[in-house]
């Protein structure tokens, strides 16, 4: 869980750490709006409220985005990207919310990608998997609080 001890950090701290590799964005730059550190290069995306602490981030699979490169680094209590929806819940338990996906149910109306949310003692934990559950697209571990100062 290397990276994920930024969360509670600032902005400023994790852009000193990654240097030029990190680009900072805003989807509209309004009052109030979470900022974006991007650090496509490593497979990690941290967002951060509008006090510029960090309270998620995002760590990218094979094929979930094509800016960014998959994410090598450890992600939490042993999971890698490569695991399957099934050995993710035998690592992390049952989800306290979770939904099929399209290959799962065969409507396209729902959602087209199965994910789960698994709740641990300091951070909700979102894992969005391929079509058909064998891997994990996309990881987003966020603080139980996002009201962090």
């Amino acid at each position: 869980m290397k990276d994920a001890h930024f969360i509670g950090k600032t902005l400023d701290e994790s852009i000193e750490h990654f240097g030029s590799l990190a680009s900072l964005y805003s989807d509209g730059m309004w009052p109030g709006e979470d900022v974006y550190l991007e650090i496509p290069s490593q497979g990690i995306c941290f967002i951060a409220n509008n006090k510029g602490v960090i309270f998620c981030i995002q760590l990218f699979g094979d094929g979930k985005d094509e800016t960014y490169s998959t994410y090598s680094g450890e992600v939490y209590n042993g999971i890698k990207l490569s695991d399957s929806r099934e050995m993710t819940r035998t690592k992390l338990g049952q989800p306290y919310d979770s939904t099929l996906g399209k290959a799962e149910i065969g409507d396209a109306e729902h959602c087209f990608y199965p994910w789960d949310i698994f709740s641990t003692p300091k951070f909700n934990i979102h894992c969005e998997y391929s079509h058909d559950a064998s891997r994990i697209l996309l990881v987003s571990i966020q603080a139980k609080s996002n009201s962090m100062t």
